[in-house]
C-alpha cells in the first residue's frame, strides 16, 4: 500500500494532537488553586506568601505542624 498520500493526512492529525495536548497541560494548572495565603484548619494561623502558591507549599504549619489548609 502507498503511505504517500496519508502523510498529510498523518501530519495534521499529529498537529491536531499536539495543541490538544498543549492545551490539557494549560487547563490542569488552571485547576491548582493558588493563594497569597493559607490558613490551618486546625489552628487558624495564616502563612502568607509574597507570590501565589498552592497548599502544598503551605505545609506543615509552623505552630501545630497541620496539614490542611484553605485559601486565606
Amino acid at each position: 500500500m502507498d503511505e504517500a498520500p496519508l502523510k498529510p493526512i498523518r501530519d495534521v492529525l499529529e498537529t491536531i494532537r499536539e495543541r490538544v495536548d498543549y492545551a490539557i497541560s494549560r487547563l490542569k494548572s488552571f485547576e491548582e488553586v493558588r493563594s497569597l495565603g493559607w490558613q490551618c484548619e486546625g489552628c487558624g494561623h495564616v502563612k502568607k506568601f509574597t507570590r501565589k502558591v498552592s497548599g502544598e507549599t503551605a505545609r506543615p504549619c509552623p505552630k501545630c505542624n497541620g496539614v490542611s489548609f484553605r485559601p486565606a
